[in-house]
């Protein structure tokens, strides 16, 4: 059985988003590798890092011309801007007494507090 020591997660303007294993090193740009590459309605300015320390969540705007230099951490995740709004996830956040709490894909029209 393959355990995932670190990983981070991909949304928004990519072929694969998902959660990828985050190995020792490795930049946005090998992520971004890894989801199969920009789609051609993605943002081509700027992408947004999802951060939390210490129980402390904070966004990281990131210029394009850094993806290479950038070092992600274990719980990362990256938000890339889809200029096609039909294609842009919502992602809400849960926690407190609840099993799995996280960030959770959603769509504003159809999906209910119980989803």
């Amino acid at each position: 059985m393959l355990l995932i020591k670190n990983s981070v997660e991909i949304w928004g303007g990519v072929a694969k988003p998902d959660k990828y294993e985050l190995l020792n090193g490795e930049s946005v740009e090998d992520i971004i590798y890894l989801a199969g590459g920009f789609l051609k309605s993605a943002s081509d300015d700027s992408l947004i890092i999802t951060r939390t320390n210490d129980g402390i969540r904070k966004h990281i705007q990131i210029d394009l011309n850094q993806i290479k230099l950038f070092k992600l951490i274990n719980k990362d995740i990256i938000n890339i801007k889809d200029k096609n709004r039909e294609l842009f996830t919502e992602t809400a956040f849960i926690s407190g007494e609840i099993k799995f709490s996280g960030f959770y894909n959603i769509d504003n029209s159809i999906t209910s507090i119980n989803d």
